[in-house]
């Protein structure tokens, strides 16, 4: 409260607009309904919170009156978050889609858009890799480029588990995993290795004659939710479907 008292509220929590530039207080729709009485219905903008971090916003303005004096503007809005989620996903997937049209049987991180799917999951790194005959986890490839990350990475007990459940095509939480198998002495070491602390793992098509997988990783211990898992899902089955495609183009 003290921070914000005798501060012009447009520059405290609207000062931008939604693609990072600044947003003129003369082109505000709550300065302007303020000014003129003329209410508003925003579906999509941002709001500030102390903090820096940015909120999307549905709002509407109405002219506040008193004694039928404008005095001013009230606004109300709606926390829009899940819903622009929801939507910047599945514009995601549809285009994932259509980019994997006539995509080789071999999928690159080039052709996942891996650093728009990252923003979407909030991962900071997407790696490719497979499994060897050892149960190493080899990286094969990775978004951002990072050096001496490849491997092997040996998992210990947990790699036989982890390579049964990949095989069987489903997401696998790397953290879940290690509570599960009791491995975190023995496997534990991968986040040092790697150098993030959180780990997601989607099995991919047979690209090599290992198990392959995509890996998402986080620096920050963090859990896997099911809009994450959902997401990763969707996107293993649109990689599954374009790699069949290709065999049977092949064929």
């Amino acid at each position: 409260k003290d921070q914000v008292l005798g501060r012009q509220l447009h520059h405290v929590i609207h000062h931008s607009q939604p693609d990072g530039s600044p947003y003129a207080a003369e082109d505000c729709p709550i300065q302007r309904t303020a000014r003129t009485g003329e209410p508003a219905h925003i579906k999509y903008e941002l709001f500030f919170r102390q903090d820096g971090s940015s909120l999307p916003v549905e709002y509407r303005v109405a002219p506040l009156y008193r004694d039928q004096v404008l005095q001013g503007a009230i606004c109300t809005f709606t926390d829009i978050s899940e819903r622009a989620r929801s939507e910047a996903q599945q514009s995601y997937l549809f285009e994932l889609s259509d980019r994997l049209q006539d995509a080789s049987d071999r999928i690159e991180l080039t052709d996942v858009m891996a650093e728009r799917l990252a923003e979407l999951i909030g991962a900071e790194c997407i790696a490719q890799g497979h499994l060897d005959g050892r149960d190493n986890l080899i990286i094969e490839q990775q978004w951002p480029q990072e050096a001496g990350r490849t491997g092997p990475h040996p998992l210990g007990g947990c790699g036989s588990t982890l390579r049964l459940r990949l095989s069987q095509g489903l997401i696998v939480p790397f953290e879940d995993l290690l509570d599960e198998t009791g491995c975190h002495d023995n496997c534990g070491t991968l986040h040092e290795q790697l150098g993030y602390r959180s780990l997601l793992m989607a099995p991919l098509p047979e690209q090599t004659s290992n198990c392959a997988f995509l890996l998402f990783a986080s620096r920050q211990p963090r859990p896997w939710n099911q809009a994450d898992s959902s997401l990763v899902r969707e996107m293993a089955e649109r990689i599954r479907a374009a790699a069949d495609r290709a065999r049977a183009r092949k064929a």
